[in-house]
């Protein structure tokens, strides 16, 4: 797939109604991950790092979809 058409992909996921259940669906396609990784770097970070809230412990990329939520 071309960098426009994953554009439009993450476009929809986060305008979606369930972006965590999207989001997570999408980040088995190699290729979007890819494409994650150049748009943003700290992605990988935000995964190793554990945030603690009143719903439970969740690494921070759940706690940031969540919120989108």
């Amino acid at each position: 797939m071309e960098k426009n058409q994953y554009k439009e992909i993450l476009d929809k996921v986060l305008l979606s109604k369930n972006v965590k259940k999207n989001f997570l669906k999408q980040c088995t396609d190699n290729g979007f991950v890819g494409y994650l990784d150049n748009i943003f770097p700290e992605m990988e970070e935000c995964l190793e790092c554990e945030v603690c809230s009143i719903d439970g412990d969740y690494n921070l990329m759940e706690h940031i979809l969540n919120s989108i939520d």
